[in-house]
């Protein structure tokens, strides 16, 4: 299998990470899978998710930092507060530092990195290959494109009955068109965009069979 992920070139981080794409758009995204498996054996699995993981231990720190930051400076302002009331500092300062990281994207997007953004994102590609079978076409011929929409990354996975025959370069391609789509507000036209240049490389490759028929779902939203 192949694995290729990018948001080079772009500093913006987007706000929102909720998936609320309308039937409208669904459908066309739908209708692009079925049009460019039409000439080819293989399979494309788009599958838009929210986050690749939820960062926890981001929360964990920031309020943890944020306690002990402010919990000295309380000492320092008033050395004589009560051991009840430097507790009540350390928990409330703790509670509020994971609660702004929880509902602020770009800080969180900042404190987790992009080594750790990427290494979550390959794994829950991997993992979500593995569980929506994208390894039991006929023909090892299955693609995955997974969008995460709060790391901004695009991974695509392919079998290795395509994933041989294809320049990584190739893969590059249909995924900075994505990920491009994702910062201009134009994240379903690339998606359709890269789903047929997946389709053609699988139809050069992997020509339609008589006996084709379409193994796994066109379209995933979690």
């Amino acid at each position: 299998m192949t694995t290729t992920h990018s948001d080079e070139g772009h500093d913006n981080v987007m706000t929102s990470t909720s998936v609320t794409l309308s039937e409208a758009q669904q459908n066309e995204i739908r209708q692009a899978v079925a049009q460019a498996e039409s000439n080819t054996s293989g399979e494309i699995v788009p599958l838009i998710v929210p986050c690749a993981g939820d960062y926890e231990h981001v929360e964990i720190r920031f309020g943890a930092f944020l306690s002990m930051a402010l919990t000295l400076l309380t000492l320092w302002w008033a050395p004589m507060i009560p051991l009840w009331g430097i507790a009540g500092v350390m928990a409330a300062s703790y509670l509020l530092g994971r609660l702004v990281v929880r509902i602020t994207p770009g800080l969180k997007h900042f404190l987790v990195g992009k080594a750790t953004m990427n290494d979550t994102v390959s794994e829950k590609a991997f993992s979500l290959f593995i569980q929506q079978g994208l390894h039991y076409t006929r023909d090892a011929t299955g693609i995955l494109i997974l969008v995460c929409l709060f790391e901004k990354r695009v991974e695509i996975l392919a079998d290795r009955g395509i994933n041989e025959k294809v320049d990584h370069q190739q893969w590059q391609q249909a995924v900075d068109t994505i990920v491009d789509g994702l910062h201009q507000g134009t994240m379903v036209k690339s998606l359709c965009q890269a789903i047929e240049s997946c389709g053609t490389l699988l139809a050069e490759h992997c020509p339609q069979r008589e006996d084709d028929e379409n193994e796994l779902p066109d379209l995933i939203v979690h």
